[in-house]
């Protein structure tokens, strides 16, 4: 439990980072916009000015988690745009060791790197619907079955290249047909929709923070409403920490520019659409405030998610272990990204790279 806990964080803090400004102006307090009431006491406002990155948990029940930061940036809107779109070299770091963008459309090759623990493997041998270690689908459950039965002492590799065909179908259904092509998680007796429990959370999500409810709203309606200037894509990830079980995810982010006077230019919005450990569904949104008057630009950050290790008997201690991890160790995860936003630019990519 404690190890899950632990775990949790990485998904808590896992990084998307965004792009801004230049068009609305200055603003004498460009922060207060975006932070939650209460959020910016005295203290935090001079760990702020001291440069320090701020992370705090926000009230939340019934198994959500929400999570705001801050921290001043030094960079502009090309930089951050140029690292959101490499998200392999932004993410990689001690909590996600891996990741990797999906092409569009999405190719198997694009999960070669992608190889699942010696506990997922056996938790995947054990596994039948109603009962399994690892949040996935009635069907890819039987799949996985099949394999295993059908491939005898190989049994390992056969799981290997199968769960990545299971992550290919995920990320080509989401796209076709958004929080309609999420498969239902029949890992419990109950089983849980993901497309549900993600209206829940941007229903919960919408206080106005970082865009309110115009962009859990896109997210909502993707891909039916789509926008031109919106820049969109998948990528997946195997988050870790501490000695919980990795998590392997699928995150849609979108690049989208702000419609109204707010103190940002644009917002980056990532939405779990898979997840095989602890979390069934998530929403953050990320920016960079406008310059104040006195030229300071802030790195903002929201995420809220929902955990089913804060249900159960159990649920009240995991939640205090969870809340004191995010407070604890938050604000470093989230100076890293800074500290690699105001680098330089990213790597450069090879030209065969799609």
């Amino acid at each position: 439990m404690i190890g899950g806990a632990r775990s949790f964080l990485a998904v808590v803090m896992s990084a998307s980072l965004v792009c801004g400004l230049a068009a609305l102006g200055a603003s004498p307090d460009p922060l207060a916009s975006f932070a939650p009431d209460g959020f910016l006491d005295a203290k935090k406002q001079a760990e702020l000015s001291a440069g320090a990155a701020v992370v705090d948990v926000l009230p939340a029940r019934d198994g959500d988690v929400a999570v705001f930061g801050a921290a001043k940036i030094r960079v502009g809107s090309g930089r951050l745009a140029a690292w959101m779109r490499q998200i392999e070299d932004l993410q990689r770091g001690p909590y996600v060791p891996i990741a990797g963008r999906f092409s569009d459309p999405p190719r198997l090759e694009d999960l070669d790197r992608l190889v699942l623990d010696k506990n997922d493997l056996e938790d995947i041998r054990d596994c039948e619907r109603g009962d399994c270690g690892l949040k996935l689908g009635g069907e890819e459950i039987d799949r996985l079955r099949t394999r295993i039965a059908a491939a005898g002492e190989q049994w390992e590799p056969a799981v290997q290249t199968e769960f990545r065909w299971i992550m290919l179908g995920r990320a080509t259904a989401y796209l076709a047909r958004g929080n309609a092509g999420m498969p239902t998680y029949e890992d419990r007796d109950s089983p849980v929709s993901a497309a549900t429990e993600f209206e829940g959370i941007a229903g919960r999500a919408t206080t106005g923070i970082l865009g309110g409810p115009a962009v859990a709203d896109y997210l909502r309606r993707f891909p039916d409403y789509r926008e031109e200037n919106v820049e969109s894509f998948l990528y997946w990830s195997k988050e870790q920490l501490g000695g919980g079980k990795p998590i392997i995810t699928i995150t849609h982010v979108s690049m989208i520019p702000t419609l109204r006077a707010t103190h940002t230019e644009m917002i980056i919005a990532s939405k779990q659409v898979f997840a095989t450990h602890y979390v069934s569904a998530s929403l953050s949104m990320t920016s960079v405030t406008m310059p104040s008057q006195s030229g300071e630009r802030y790195l903002v950050y929201m995420r809220r998610s929902h955990v089913d290790l804060l249900q159960g008997f159990w649920g009240g201690l995991t939640r205090r272990l969870v809340e004191s991890r995010i407070r604890a160790d938050g604000p470093a995860v989230l100076d890293v990204i800074r500290r690699r936003l105001e680098s330089g630019e990213p790597p450069a990519r090879p030209s065969s790279d799609s």
